[in-house]
């Protein structure tokens, strides 16, 4: 039986990689609003959220709450995804 056993763990060992781990999803980027854009101007948030979501390479955007969103987008660096907001948050839209 110890034999059996021994065989058993060696073949599921064999199997084991620790690269098929499941991996935890990249944190995401925080974008801080001001006052004025989160307070004042919700509907353009809420049209900047909807856009920015149908990027490709965005996998998720939440407005966590008035004042902060949630970016999860692996293939951006962050001065990407600055570029991509800073004009949009300044105008009020595309």
């Amino acid at each position: 039986m110890a034999v059996y056993a021994r065989e058993l763990i060696g073949q599921l060992n064999e199997g084991y990689d620790d690269t098929a781990k499941v991996m935890e999803p990249e944190p995401p980027f925080e974008i801080g609003l001001g006052d004025e854009i989160a307070h004042e101007r919700p509907a353009d948030v809420d049209r900047l959220v909807s856009e920015l979501s149908r990027e490709d390479g965005i996998h998720e955007v939440l407005r966590d709450d008035r004042e902060l969103i949630l970016v999860r987008a692996p293939s951006w660096s962050s001065g990407e995804l600055e570029s991509w907001l800073a004009p949009r948050l300044r105008t009020g839209g595309t």
